[in-house]
């Protein structure tokens, strides 16, 4: 029986899904709720993600599947996007000039790109996989690599560096030299700056380019579909060896002088195919499709073995955390700077939280100056979710004796968890809309709303360039973030360090998106994180940001190391496949058993080679509401009857994308003390402990860490 898994890829330039239930409202606003309802459809039960990157989703999503497969955490990985036509993005776009007046002519005439919609879906397995149940395969995905420009937020490197990089390393990926690449099927979106360069990147990746063509005047600009609806079509073409034709190509612009194939498609053998995908924020994807072993008919699985498919993987090695750093109501600083295990709410009040719901408390970050820990950063204009986010990276950074040199930017990656986008420059779009006029700087707007925004930022001011993914899942975001950023690590030789980075920042519209739900406590009296006499959360905001790279890394630069992660997990609920999805309450989307959060944890629990009574604590997520932590305290009692699961939630509120990575922090430095004050001569500091967190979706993830003896 195939492991099924589930990655769903997201286009961040729609935003404006709606339902017509209260309950449903908040639920619609994540991208992790379009994966859930899949997932249940089909009663699928491992790790599930959404990832959105704009255009780049579905190939981050691949590039995620990959690892999964070599790592042989699935036998299967479903991989899909969907893009439904938006005419608030049309006329968005129209107002930055970006949109044809007629069909796109790629490459060549006027500029301009032509929208589309549909969906594209992979079923990716391992090789071994689909020969032993005699399936059919179409093609080999033999590499799939993301870069980051680090160049602007919103706008691509000009000189098409990012891309360039991106080429190369899925060339090496794919055990390929430069010339046994047959054809590239081109982003080719028809925009001009996007157009070249991309031929600059190309430019830069072959000696000898091959034939380029873009499928854009044929099915349009998808977004978030882009790359696995064109991966479709360039696996039919590859196997009717036909390169197809660029229409509309007649009149190149300047610079743009490749083979674009302009005249008529050519019949061709085609062996090794590239796939290039170009998104807004500076994302970078590469992927090459082979044909199957000797020609025959393949879905597109992925050689979870041959060593001609993949680099040099270090099983062997670990990853270990060698920065913290914090910006939370408890307090700003690194993992040593803040008192994790006090008893006190660190609750107040501010106009943020609105005057139009009974909530006058939450978890608020307090006297808050990101230019004290970003003093070299141009802020201006930034919103407080990507200042959050800057100062705790940049603390981290610090915290790992990060300096200018120590990884190389192409080599460091970065994983962004956030729930929604910021509040200040949403509520300025919205503004902007009920004005009902349509100007460049609503088009800003809706780009600067996409969730992919704060890891663009990032990787522009910390010059990562590196694998870049943004995970929108609602709580427990930042434990999927942690995990897929091990994956990247024990994947992938070229990448030496990865960041980690949830956010969360509170508004009137966050608060008032909280109450409608109906799970905002209405009392704080009746705030009991793991307490039947819970009623409801307090929301909370901040950020944490987590340095991580291979044991043998840090031991040969000397760095400290916080923890070990020596297991990680994911799962997903799937509770019904009969679920009236816009009338749901929050958490009803849970399994109230616990069964898919069970088995997440015991993969952990073996990943790390431990069991449950050896653990030293135990982390749940606890946001105060019974319905939902009894769920968790259930499973603590059943699997370590000792324990009580411990959260910083009593402390913070809920922060959701950064609570559970606050609560790994606090399980590291609990370790770390013991350590110390035992002498390390106790089998304490061998013991370690266990972080879960599941989501209000069904979205499950669970980590072990451990201290390092050395």
């Amino acid at each position: 029986m195939l492991r099924h898994q589930w990655i769903w890829a997201v286009s961040e330039c729609t935003f404006c899904t709606r339902s017509q239930h209260a309950a449903g409202r908040r639920a619609l606003f994540l991208p992790g709720k379009k994966s859930a309802q899949v997932a249940s459809q089909l009663g699928l039960k491992g790790p599930n993600l959404a990832l959105g990157a704009a255009t780049a989703g579905g190939g981050i999503a691949l590039a995620t599947a990959m690892n999964w497969l070599r790592r042989g955490k699935a036998d299967a990985v479903l991989v899909g996007g969907s893009e439904s036509f938006s005419l608030l993005n049309v006329l968005g776009f129209d107002q930055l000039g970006l949109s044809s007046a007629d069909v796109c002519t790629p490459f060549s005439g006027e500029p301009g790109m032509t929208f589309g919609e549909g969906a594209g879906y992979l079923f990716v397995e391992s090789l071994s996989s689909a020969q032993s149940r005699g399936a059919a395969i179409h093609a080999i995905l033999a590499a799939a690599q993301v870069r980051a420009d680090g160049f602007d937020p919103i706008l691509f490197n000009p000189s098409g560096g990012g891309l360039s990089r991106a080429i190369q390393a899925a060339i090496r990926q794919a055990s390929l030299a430069p010339e046994g690449i047959d054809w590239i099927r081109a982003s080719g979106t028809g925009g001009r700056d996007q157009d070249l360069a991309e031929t600059l990147a190309v430019k830069a990746a072959f000696d000898r380019p091959p034939p380029v063509s873009s499928l854009e005047p044929q099915l349009g600009h998808a977004n978030g579909a882009c790359p696995t609806i064109g991966l479709v079509a360039a696996a039919l073409c590859l196997e009717n060896n036909l390169i197809p034709q660029t229409l509309g190509c007649t009149d190149p612009r300047q610079g743009c002088d490749l083979d674009y194939v302009a005249e008529a498609p050519r019949e061709t053998k085609l062996q090794n195919i590239l796939c290039n995908t170009m998104a807004f924020g500076g994302t970078n994807c590469a992927m090459v499709l082979q044909k199957p072993p000797n020609g025959e008919r393949h879905t597109i699985p992925i050689p979870a073995s041959a060593p001609t498919h993949s680099p040099t993987i270090k099983t062997v090695d670990e990853v270990v955390i060698t920065g913290i750093g914090v910006i939370s109501p408890m307090g700003c600083g690194s993992v040593d700077d803040i008192e994790w295990h006090e008893n006190a709410t660190c609750f107040s009040s501010d106009e943020r939280l609105g005057t139009s719901q009974p909530l006058r408390e939450a978890g608020l970050v307090r006297d808050f100056s990101a230019r004290k820990y970003c003093p070299k950063i141009k802020l201006r204009g930034t919103d407080l979710l990507t200042q959050y986010a800057a100062a705790a990276v940049s603390l981290a950074l610090n915290n790992a004796s990060v300096m200018p040199g120590t990884f190389q930017p192409e080599n460091t990656g970065l994983v962004s968890a956030i729930t929604r986008p910021s509040g200040q420059v949403f509520s300025r779009l919205m503004a902007q809309l009920q004005e009902d006029t349509f100007r460049p700087s609503t088009g800003r707007l809706m780009l600067r709303n996409g969730r992919f925004m704060v890891a663009s930022q990032l990787a522009q001011w910390f010059d990562l360039k590196g694998h870049s993914a943004s995970i929108s899942l609602g709580a427990g975001s930042g434990l999927h973030g942690l995990c897929l950023a091990t994956d990247q690590l024990l994947s992938d030789a070229s990448t030496d360090a990865m960041l980690v980075v949830a956010s969360d920042e509170l508004s009137p519209m966050t608060v008032e998106q909280l109450h409608t739900t109906g799970v905002l406590v209405e009392d704080m009296d009746n705030f009991h994180p793991f307490c039947p006499t819970g009623r409801g959360l307090v929301p909370g905001e901040g950020a944490i940001a987590l340095v991580l790279e291979r044991r043998s890394s840090a031991l040969s630069r000397g760095a400290r190391t916080i923890c070990k992660v020596r297991g990680a997990s994911s799962s997903f609920d799937a509770v019904s496949s009969q679920v009236n999805w816009a009338g749901r309450a929050a958490w009803e989307a849970q399994d109230p058993q616990g069964t898919s959060l069970s088995k997440c944890v015991s993969s952990a629990l073996e990943n790390a080679t431990t069991i449950a009574k050896e653990l030293y604590e135990i982390f749940g997520l606890g946001c105060g509401d019974y319905r939902r932590d009894i769920v968790e305290t259930t499973l603590v009692s059943t699997i370590a009857p000792s324990h009580r699961p411990r959260s910083t939630t009593m402390r913070s509120g809920l922060c959701e994308s950064s609570s559970a990575l606050f609560n790994l922090a606090a399980a590291a430095s609990s370790l770390n003390q013991a350590a110390a004050d035992t002498g390390n001569s106790s089998d304490l500091f061998d013991r370690p402990s266990l972080v879960f967190a599941p989501s209000d979706q069904g979205h499950n993830a669970a980590v072990v860490i451990g201290h390092c003896s050395s």
